[in-house]
């Protein structure tokens, strides 16, 4: 792990997004938070002067046990889910997901007397007690996760490669562009899957260009999934290095304001951030 933050840094990257799964940290029982491994990652991360973006993640990971990296929900959580199976999202045909739990349950004391909201408070209080030396300085933003696994900002996404002809990937990408755009609000994306071909590479790039909203510092910053070991091999590493310049060269991102008097030019500059599965933290 050093030496892949090591030559991140050289390349580079602005940080590293780490999910801090729920399944991991409070896996042994309720109240009981396991934070050693992401303060190892936040400590190696200070050494080669990497930022963390930590992302709180109350949903599974992966679809199964066949599916690497599983990480299912604290098993006192599905303990609690088996006995009412009410608390799992169900469709109309009563199939049951535990990916997450029901938002219809956030205020009910179903898991040992703490509701579900209760319990995430307590989990992001913990998390700030733990990593208040790195707060503000190396753990610079913290994300929290909403719900099931999911997501609408994937860069690499084509139309011409949907499963549904009345999808458009690109479309739903320009619109989230749009609004972002309107509410002055900096855009964070990443890709789909693991692909370091030149053409998913480059439709990052395309489709990152269309956003030039804000008006000083970074507009728009793209978490790279994900950190593994094809990564460093030698062919991969030179693709990756390549696509960490273009899209850190604040040339390519020209955010044209209109006064009302003249025109002014800002660079609005990305920046890539790589995901860290902390699957090896568990």
């Amino acid at each position: 792990m050093a030496a892949s933050l090591a030559a991140l840094a050289g390349a580079g990257v602005a940080g590293v997004a780490v999910e801090l799964w729920w399944g991991v940290v409070e896996r042994q029982g309720p109240g009981v938070y396991d934070w050693a491994g992401y303060l190892e990652l936040a400590v190696m991360a200070r050494r080669y002067g990497l930022r963390v973006r930590a992302i709180l993640a109350f949903h599974q990971c992966g679809a199964g046990p066949h599916d690497p990296p599983w990480i299912p929900l604290p098993q006192w959580v599905l303990e609690e889910m088996d006995k009412l199976p009410d608390l799992s999202y169900t469709d109309r045909y009563q199939r049951r997901n535990k990916e997450y739990i029901s938002l219809g349950c956030d205020i009910l004391p179903i898991l040992k007397g703490r509701s579900p909201m209760q319990a995430y408070s307590d989990f992001m209080r913990s998390f700030r007690d733990a990593f208040k030396e790195y707060l503000g300085a190396i753990v610079t933003e913290v994300q929290i996760g909403m719900g099931p696994g999911g997501e609408l900002s994937c860069f690499d996404l084509r139309d011409e490669e949907r499963n549904n002809s009345k999808s458009s990937p690109e479309g739903t990408l320009r619109q989230l562009m749009v609004a972002a755009k309107m509410c002055n609000l900096p855009l964070n994306g990443e890709n789909s899957m693991t692909r370091l071909d030149d053409t998913s590479l480059n439709q990052v790039i395309r489709s990152s260009r269309l956003y030039s909203g804000g008006t000083s510092g970074t507009s728009f910053s793209f978490n790279y999934v994900r950190m593994n070991k094809s990564l460093f091999e030698f062919h991969n590493w030179n693709r990756f290095t390549k696509f960490v310049r273009q899209m850190s060269d604040a040339r390519t991102f020209l955010a044209r304001l209109e006064f009302r008097r003249g025109q002014q030019y800002l660079s609005s500059m990305s920046v890539v951030w790589v995901v860290s599965r902390a699957c090896a933290y568990t």
